[in-house]
């Protein structure tokens, strides 16, 4: 009996290390059920989540370098690529925002703006980010590094699923290589590795092809 038992197991565990759970799943409870018990998985066991093509922006009301305030709605009408960083930061905020500094004089159109959102408004006041901004060119009336309320940044951070990507809680990012690209909605419409020149090469013309679908009368912020 004890053979009988162990040869039945051996045959229903076969399948699932040859097959693997989501096939014997399909197999068993049909595609679409299987499908629904992926996603449950997924979301249940923190897995699964990525930066979300056409997610929008939560409300934010920050303040940049110059001490000029700079909204989510002030932005609107405008397309922009977002950059989040810390000024003390040795590590790659440098080399982010070395690539914003060249994505300025890549694009050219006024109507793309560039914002850079600090994780860590204590240190980063406006004075201090106006002396990093000198040290990257950065135009102020088109290239904003914001400070003010941290959680409004960390709730930026958490609706675009940022932190996720990188295995972290959004009240733990400090930075990101990525760079999002938001159109004159406020939602995002690209995801970006600034590490890679293909993607930034790709981010400079898709900002440019949103910015002529944005209305003309847009005004610096």
């Amino acid at each position: 009996m004890r053979r009988k038992l162990l040869f039945a197991a051996a045959a229903f565990a076969m399948p699932l290390l040859v097959l693997g759970l989501p096939l014997v799943a399909a197999l068993c409870i049909g595609h679409d059920r299987a499908d629904a018990v992926a996603a449950w998985l997924n979301r249940h066991s923190g897995h699964g989540r990525s930066p979300t093509v056409g997610t929008r922006l939560p409300p934010f009301a920050l303040v940049d370098q110059s001490g000029a305030p700079v909204t989510s709605d002030s932005l609107k009408g405008h397309v922009f690529v977002a950059s989040f960083f810390l000024s003390r930061c040795a590590g790659t905020c440098p080399m982010t925002s070395a690539k914003m500094a060249k994505l300025q004089q890549a694009i050219t159109d006024p109507r793309v703006k560039l914002v850079s959102f600090s994780m860590d408004p204590e240190r980063d006041t406006p004075a201090v980010l106006a002396e990093y901004a000198k040290k990257f060119d950065a135009d102020a009336a088109r290239w904003h590094m914001l400070t003010g309320d941290r959680e409004q940044v960390v709730r930026v951070v958490d609706g675009l699923g940022l932190a996720i990507v990188s295995g972290q809680r959004p009240t733990d990012m400090i930075h990101s290589d990525r760079f999002v690209l938001v159109d004159a909605d406020g939602a995002a419409r690209g995801f970006y590795d600034s590490g890679q020149d293909g993607d930034m090469t790709r981010l400079a013309s898709h900002a440019a092809a949103l910015a002529r679908l944005a209305p003309p009368s847009a005004q610096a912020p």
